[in-house]
């Protein structure tokens, strides 16, 4: 995927899941986060935006600051991109920037 081969990785992604479906294995960050890193790389918004829902869900009004939560905020700020919403993009991004500057966690992570 990383080299541009999206029909490639697509193709082998989908593999992957009905190997998964076969022995029960239910879809995971492993699955789910490669899925959507295609979908934003293909424009796709519409995948984007079922697999975020569906891994994520809504950003969540409080939470202790967690990498899930990071990673979710960034997967919402960059379909917003994906889908020309700049306003709510730059919303997510300060949301996310306050939210690392007022955890304990702010030395860690460069900003």
């Amino acid at each position: 995927m990383d080299l541009g081969r999206y029909e490639s990785a697509g193709q082998l992604l989908e593999e992957a899941h009905r190997i998964r479906v076969k022995v029960g294995q239910k879809a995971d960050k492993n699955y789910i986060v490669p899925r959507l890193k295609l979908a934003i790389a293909q424009s796709d918004a519409g995948q984007a935006r079922r697999l975020i829902e569906d891994y994520y869900g809504p950003i969540p009004d409080s939470a202790p600051i967690s990498i899930r939560l990071l990673q979710n905020m960034q997967a919402h700020a960059e379909l917003a991109l994906l889908t020309n919403d700049g306003k709510m993009a730059a919303s997510i991004g300060h949301r996310l920037n306050e939210t690392i500057r007022s955890s304990h966690l702010e030395i860690y992570l460069r900003l």
